[in-house]
């Protein structure tokens, strides 16, 4: 049965970490551990040392390089403005910032950052910063496509999609497109369209995004390098679209919703990347659900979750190889721990729960 929870404004943001960061944080990041398919695997993470707009400890952007199970600080950087996400260029050992703010430049807007890693210096070099489209504030999510050319904002203030280009070297280009949204939701948190996540799949022609206010998912399609909605499915009223997966193998989407706790697996079509139909939806013994991770090599779903105050889980789901059809196997309990997914062969890497602005990708040589 499915832990009910009487969502206000405050516990919502409460279980979303968006409360002080000294209130929540229980161990230091040297504490942590790596947790992946193979021992030896090294990471460059980077994580904002706040939580939102209205977090009052110090603003600072850090880098790590995890090795083993050790993070290591390569560089930091303390911030003016909130960040509301973070993001690593595929090759290139770059790090974009979503400025979460409600206006730069006195226009209304947001805007996004590039800085590049001076181990020189142990420091962050900016290398340019570009507004988002007019109204696009607040943004939540990055994501870089995997030929490392398009950048997408969620701007989750603004209730629209932004799209950018890369620069071979990194830089944000200054073209912008705008993907606004409309619709709303039963739930006092979705009087109107939040774009919350955004992920690109292993081609880098198609995103799919995740629509907290609306509840639906967006497939988006790059054509002659304009992105545009190509289809969307909706999800169960009220659910709360925060996080999914995409299985790297076989045609499925895993949504996992905030407000209702469940796990909904859509069919993709395995051609055009459409979104087909809701196959099936499973609910979740959590007060909220908040990441999603598929492992290809175990053909399993992870999802985390707030079971209660200070107390968190994993929960494991298994892929029938023959129906896909998934059914939970394991739930594991933490004091306070989550995590954020690295890479769909390689497993996912922990980290303090109360961090959700966090990025990370295999470590390359700084000098690359």
């Amino acid at each position: 049965m499915t832990s009910k929870t009487t969502w206000t404004r405050r516990a919502f943001l409460s279980t979303a970490g968006l409360v002080s960061a000294s209130k929540v944080i229980p161990r230091p990041l040297n504490a942590l551990s790596l947790s992946t398919r193979k021992a030896d695997l090294s990471y460059l993470a980077c994580i904002a040392s706040h939580l939102s707009s209205t977090d009052t400890s110090p603003r600072e952007l850090r880098a790590y390089a995890v090795r083993g199970g050790s993070w290591r600080i390569i560089a930091r950087m303390p911030c003016t403005d909130a960040i509301g996400a973070v993001a690593i260029h595929p090759w290139h050992n770059v790090v974009y910032v979503a400025h979460d703010t409600k206006e730069y430049l006195g226009i209304p807007g947001a805007s996004v950052s590039s800085f590049a890693l001076d181990p020189s210096s142990n420091g962050f070099v900016q290398l340019n910063r570009q507004a988002l489209t007019l109204s696009a504030t607040h943004p939540g999510h990055l994501a870089i496509s995997p030929d490392g050319k398009a950048l997408l904002v969620a701007a989750t203030g603004g209730g629209a999609y932004n799209a950018l280009q890369l620069a071979p070297d990194g830089r944000i280009l200054p073209e912008k497109r705008a993907i606004k949204l409309t619709g709303c939701g039963p739930h006092r948190l979705q009087a109107s369209a939040k774009p919350v996540y955004l992920r690109f799949d292993r081609s880098g022609r198609v995103a799919y995004g995740c629509d907290f206010g609306s509840d639906r998912i967006d497939q988006i399609r790059y054509t002659d390098g304009v992105p545009h909605i190509e289809s969307y499915l909706s999800l169960a009223s009220g659910s709360g679209p925060w996080r999914l997966a995409i299985h790297p193998s076989q045609p499925r989407i895993a949504v996992v919703g905030r407000l209702n706790s469940t796990v909904t697996v859509i069919a993709v079509d395995p051609r055009s990347a459409r979104l087909e139909k809701i196959v099936q939806q499973l609910a979740v013994n959590a007060a909220a659900l908040t990441h999603a991770s598929f492992c290809a090599s175990k053909n399993e779903l992870s999802v985390a979750g707030v079971i209660s105050a200070g107390e968190y889980a994993v929960f494991t789901f298994r892929m029938d190889s023959a129906s896909r059809a998934i059914r939970q196997t394991e739930m594991k309990r933490f004091a306070a721990t989550g995590f954020s997914e690295i890479s769909n062969k390689e497993g996912r890497i922990e980290f303090p729960w109360s961090i959700h602005n966090i990025a990370a990708r295999p470590l390359y040589p700084l000098a690359r």
